[in-house]
């Protein structure tokens, strides 16, 4: 694991080692939550900028879902689970942990199944983007991504469309801020070198005019300042730094031996905002 300054454009090690991450990871109250660690599908970590502390199990796997904090509570949404021995079937169940008290409850809420969608918060809501869609009882889809979005709303437990993405996409990286929710990157069966973004208020989708400078693959991002930080698993070591007010994208290397940043992760601010 590593840490970027990006006021100094330097990396740096926190000797620490990562967790593998089966099913999804999110950012709740400044920690780093991820389910489904090494090769315990049901296990759950938390990352505090320091070291990492185990939490108690989830309640069933949720593989490739899409993961939330909301209100103070982490929602798992959707995904796969392990229903019958050695058959896998995609779920719409939400699971939700309250790290205060540590207890799991689940809900049924989502109107599709879907695995490796992207949760974006929005106030007490969460919209759910794209991933692939599934059909219950049958093969799981890897291939075929959607534009789907659905508004999960957790005070009523309900859950309606919206309008589609432009792109299809599947573990892409979205951000919400002032309004607007930002996406970039992601699995598609071309590349997809631009990102969109949805105007909250009228439901309006664009995409933006300058180009994501590589393909990312499985992505990540967060808030840093005025800008959005992206990180995707396609080029290790790499993160973009992008400006919603200009339209612009920075790019900074780890050209370190350690090579902080390697396949797959999660980026969140720490330090007083910083570092990532």
């Amino acid at each position: 694991m590593g840490s970027f300054n990006p006021k100094q454009g330097r990396w740096k090690s926190l000797e620490v080692t990562g967790t593998p991450i089966r099913n999804a990871a999110v950012v709740c109250g400044g920690k780093v939550y991820c389910f489904g660690c090494g090769i315990d599908p049901l296990s759950v970590k938390c990352f505090n900028g320091y070291e990492w502390k185990e939490l108690p199990n989830m309640p069933t796997a949720h593989y490739g879902a899409a993961a939330q904090c909301i209100a103070g509570e982490i929602l798992l949404f959707g995904g796969s689970c392990q229903k019958y021995p050695h058959a896998m079937s995609a779920t719409n169940c939400i699971s939700i942990y309250n790290p205060t008290t540590k207890l799991w409850s689940c809900v049924h809420g989502l109107t599709s199944f879907r695995t490796h969608a992207t949760a974006v918060a929005v106030k007490d809501t969460a919209y759910l983007l794209g991933g692939f869609p599934q059909t219950e009882g049958k093969q799981e889809n890897c291939k075929t991504e959607c534009t789907k979005v659905e508004i999960y709303n957790k005070s009523s437990n309900t859950c309606d469309t919206t309008n589609s993405m432009l792109i299809p996409r599947a573990s892409c990286a979205a951000v919400y801020k002032r309004g607007k929710i930002f996406v970039f990157g992601g699995l598609e069966n071309v590349f997809v070198f631009h990102g969109e973004v949805l105007n909250v208020e009228d439901g309006v989708w664009s995409l933006l005019k300058s180009k994501i400078p590589f393909q990312l693959g499985h992505s990540s991002a967060c808030y840093f300042g005025d800008y959005i930080v992206v990180y995707g698993s396609s080029t290790y070591g790499h993160v973009l730094l992008y400006n919603p007010g200009v339209d612009r994208w920075d790019i900074f290397v780890d050209y370190s031996p350690y090579k902080s940043f390697n396949g797959e992760g999660v980026l969140y601010v720490a330090g007083g905002e910083d570092n990532i």
